[in-house]
């Protein structure tokens, strides 16, 4: 996949940002600072064609190894430690799954098989991996996603019936987050992360904006796919299913 990028999109506000951010990486010693510059730099910079400046800017930050997350885990023991490597394996798992998405879509060619399925199934299962129990805490977001997604590729290959089965896991893991975000305080429940509070917040309707929300990830086009998939009866029924 080739970035798409126009010299006029360096509009006179992105340029501004670019000076900014420069500026602010040679200057602050604020850690916070200087990362998030960083990371606008590092964007704005691919956007204007500019990978190499991207690049070089994206080499300044430390490798994986060296993350806060995982630093945090080496600083501690006993139950801090816990809480720490639970915390670090749900984010690098979160982040694992997206990045694992963007290199399927980096290449149309990858969708030619069901390679993209089974992929996608590998990461749903990588979160029961850590919360065997199936309480994802806010993950569950992560994982209506990948089902969304699923359920686009399960029918663009043919595999029809399994494309709603995943519309409605989706629908199951969108509730769970729901149960979650009841302004109580909830901890993550399986082994590995029973140590780690689960991040809350105000009463939401996730379930109803599920329509709105597939495929999640719109690449490659899936204008036929969402054509085809509309028009099955099952698919209102379960668009009802998500108001209730």
């Amino acid at each position: 996949m080739q970035h798409n990028y126009d010299v006029h999109k360096k509009n006179e506000y992105w340029t501004e940002s670019v000076k900014i951010c420069e500026n602010l990486i040679g200057k602050t010693r604020d850690n916070t600072i200087f990362t998030r510059a960083i990371h606008i730099l590092v964007l704005l910079y691919r956007n204007f064609g500019e990978n190499e400046k991207a690049v070089a800017c994206a080499n300044r930050m430390p490798e994986l190894n060296d993350s806060r997350e995982i630093l945090l885990a080496s600083a501690t023991d006993g139950k801090e430690e816990a809480k720490y490597i639970g915390e670090a394996l749900l984010k690098m798992a979160d982040e694992f799954s997206a990045q694992l998405v963007y290199g399927l879509v980096n290449n149309k060619h990858h969708y030619e098989t069901d390679m993209p399925i089974d992929k996608i199934k590998g990461l749903i299962s990588l979160f029961y991996l850590i919360c065997e129990d199936g309480n994802f805490g806010e993950y569950h977001g992560r994982v209506i996603q990948l089902y969304l997604y699923l359920s686009r590729l399960q029918w663009e290959r043919g595999y029809h019936d399994d494309a709603f089965l995943s519309l409605d896991k989706a629908l199951k893991h969108a509730r769970a987050l729901e149960a979650l975000l009841d302004g109580k305080e909830h901890f993550f429940t399986a082994a590995l992360v029973s140590f780690v509070k689960c991040r809350g917040g105000k009463p939401v309707k996730i379930a109803a904006s599920l329509s709105q929300d597939w495929p999640f990830w719109c690449n490659p086009d899936y204008s036929q796919v969402e054509k085809e998939i509309k028009a099955d009866p099952r698919w209102n029924k379960w668009v009802a299913k998500t108001q209730q």
